[in-house]
């Protein structure tokens, strides 16, 4: 059986990692509901609220600032506006599913992060090639 593998040439090793790695790839995404990585669910669970408050306002004081114009800055309203605006009463469903939206949004881009890191974790653990460490950077 060893002798198989010798004869392989090092571009068919590479192309049956990276096929295997697809295939661990669509098995995961085909799986559907996983649990969070335990590296990411010991964090969440062992550190208290205090903390994980005091985390997340640090990731966001560490986070590089982009500069891509309309798409990377926080929308504010014209002051021009404010009188108007306060004259208006906001249903409460509304702003309910509003904020239901947005807290989606978050979720999904949550599930990428965790999918972007279990991949990296994979590669680094298992010593993936150059090609999958690409694939995951253009996630």
């Amino acid at each position: 059986m060893s002798e198989q593998y010798e004869q392989l040439t090092p571009e068919e090793i590479k192309e049956f990692r990276a096929l295997e790695q697809r295939l661990q790839a669509q098995e995961l995404r085909d799986e559907g509901q996983r649990d969070l990585p335990e590296e990411i669910y010991l964090e969440l669970e062992e550190t208290s609220r205090f903390n994980l408050k005091k985390k997340l306002k640090q990731y966001h004081r560490d986070t590089i600032k982009y500069e891509g114009g309309k798409w990377t800055q926080t929308g504010t309203i014209n002051k021009v506006y404010l009188p108007e605006l306060k004259r208006y009463q906001c249903d409460a469903a509304q702003m309910v599913s509003a904020i239901g939206k947005g807290a989606d949004r978050l979720r999904t881009a949550g599930r990428r992060a965790t999918e972007i890191f279990s991949e990296l974790k994979y590669i680094f653990d298992e010593g993936g090639d150059e090609e999958a460490l690409r694939e995951t950077l253009e996630k």
